[in-house]
């Protein structure tokens, strides 16, 4: 099991979940090949996921 700690950045709220690392690290590879801007960041991460800037928060 890994960490993801979301953040909307529509209305400021974090969400953490934890689930297993290959569907957390699925999730990120599908919200970064998205084309156009999103309203998620992730804010905080295991650190065996690989988060790219695109989506790491500000």
């Amino acid at each position: 099991m890994t960490y993801v700690v979301l953040h909307n950045r529509n209305t400021g709220e974090d969400f953490r979940y934890e689930v297993p690392t290959r569907e957390a690290q699925a999730l990120i590879d599908l919200a970064s090949a998205a084309r156009r801007p999103i309203d998620w960041a992730v804010k905080e991460a295991s650190t065996d996921l690989l988060v790219p800037g695109s989506l790491a928060m500000d």
